[in-house]
Order: C-alpha cells, then sequence, then structure tokens
C-alpha cells in the first residue's frame, strides 16, 4: 500500500482510514481522540493524546512512547503492541482491550485494567495506580530484569522472566492467583495476598 504521510504538529481528532498507511513525520499532540481503521504507522515519533485512542486497523509503534494526558480516557489498542507507554494527566485512563507494552509503562495518574489482562516486557515505574478487577498482569521481559513501583491491586499476577522481578516502590497487593513461571520474584516485603469475604488470593503450584 501507498503511505501518507501526518506531519508533526498540534491536532485535535486525528483519524487515519483507507488503503494507505498514515506515517507520523514527527510528534504528534492530539487534544481529541485517536481513531484508526488503517495501518497507522508512528515511525518512532511521540504521540500525546487527550482523548480516546480506538484502533481497529494496525498499529506500528517504532521505539516510541505514547501518553495520555487527559481526563478520564478509553485505550483500544487492538491487542497490539506500545514501545513506551505514560499514564498521566487527571482522571482514569481505562482499558478496553487486553494492552501489551514492550517496554516501559509510566503510571502517575490511574490505570483502569478492568477485566482485560496485560503483558509488560518493561519496567512498571511512576507512582500513580495501576488496577484490575479480573484478567492477568503478566511481567514477561527476554533481555533484562524488571522492576516494579507505585500502587498496584493485581488480579493474576504472572512473573515470567529468567532475569527476575522485583518490586523496588510502593504498595502492591493480589486478589487472584499469583503464577510463578520463571525467574524469581523479589517482594521486598511489600506484597499482601488478600484473603476476604469475596475471594481467596494464592500462590499457584511452582513447578
Amino acid at each position: 500500500s501507498l503511505s501518507q504521510n501526518i506531519l508533526s504538529g498540534n491536532y485535535y481528532n486525528l483519524t487515519v482510514n483507507g488503503s494507505n498507511t498514515g506515517t507520523l513525520q514527527g510528534v504528534a499532540t492530539c487534544a481529541g481522540n485517536v481513531t484508526f481503521a488503517a495501518t497507522f504507522d508512528a515511525n518512532g515519533y511521540d504521540i500525546f493524546v487527550a482523548g480516546n485512542w480506538t484502533n481497529t486497523g494496525t498499529y506500528l509503534a517504532g521505539n516510541n512512547k505514547v501518553t495520555f494526558d487527559g481526563a478520564d480516557q478509553n485505550i483500544n489498542n487492538n491487542a497490539q503492541n506500545f514501545y513506551d507507554l505514560e499514564i498521566s494527566g487527571t482522571g482514569t485512563k481505562t482499558l478496553t482491550q487486553n494492552l501489551f507494552v514492550d517496554n516501559d509503562l509510566l503510571i502517575s495518574s490511574i490505570l483502569d485494567a478492568g477485566t482485560y489482562s496485560a503483558e509488560i516486557k518493561g519496567n512498571r515505574t511512576g507512582t500513580g495506580s495501576l488496577t484490575a478487577s479480573a484478567g492477568t498482569i503478566t511481567f514477561n521481559g527476554t533481555v533484562a530484569a524488571q522492576t516494579i513501583s507505585g500502587s498496584n491491586t493485581f488480579y493474576d499476577l504472572t512473573i515470567d522472566n529468567s532475569n527476575n522481578v522485583s518490586i523496588v516502590a510502593g504498595s502492591d497487593q493480589l486478589i487472584g492467583t499469583l503464577t510463578l513461571t520463571n525467574g524469581t520474584f523479589n517482594t521486598n516485603n511489600t506484597f499482601v495476598i488478600i484473603s476476604d469475604a469475596s475471594g481467596t488470593g494464592r500462590i499457584a503450584e511452582i513447578q
């Protein structure tokens, strides 16, 4: 397919449709929504979004960062990968599809995963909150150790990194099941497994 260049600049709503690939030529700042049903190639450039992100096409991140810096926002990347992802601004950012982050996830406000799952291959940084009422959060980096910061309420949590995963700051609690698939999980004595009238948190059998 042909490529249509998307210039660096400030946009309100940014929409990419049709059979051509929309390719960023510089940093884009969107005061409204980002919506695409075609192929959107970020080309390694950062994107700032104050509205919703709706992907029903194909997203090519490169080594860029997408920052959600508005108030309440919905995030649907069509189960495709972000590279670096930042959750800032005010209000709550809500997943409406499973989340995949190839590098770091920085949260300084609130990310509500709801019933969706997330895979993070880099570090979970920042002092904000990650909450999940169902689904699995997986730390599955392959090239380096991973760290976890901030306030995190996990439903199911999977550790799958032979280079190990460590909690380095903040507070973390588990509602469902902790699964240790690969590597060592260092909790630094700040990890709480919740058992109450609604359910019993547990550690899955270690093979």
